[in-house]
């Protein structure tokens, strides 16, 4: 699966002279199962990466496993 960054949301605003810096963020589609009833549940959320959003969506939701890229174990 291949999880496109939405381009419409881009950087923010980037302020040299007192050396702030907005990070680029975008939509992320994080799948989980609910570890109770077994459903499926689907968030979008907005961040700076996809581990960043799945790491989110586990802090913020413990009953949720989420299911993560496993493209590198390929």
């Amino acid at each position: 699966m291949i999880i496109k960054k939405d381009t419409l949301i881009n950087v923010i605003a980037r302020n040299a002279s007192n050396g702030v810096t907005f990070t680029e963020l975008a939509n992320f589609d994080v799948v989980a199962v609910h570890r109770e009833t077994g459903k499926v549940q689907n968030a979008s959320v907005l961040a700076p990466s996809q581990v960043d959003a799945d790491d989110l969506v586990v802090d913020m939701q413990p009953d949720w496993i989420v299911i993560r890229d496993n493209a590198d174990l390929l």
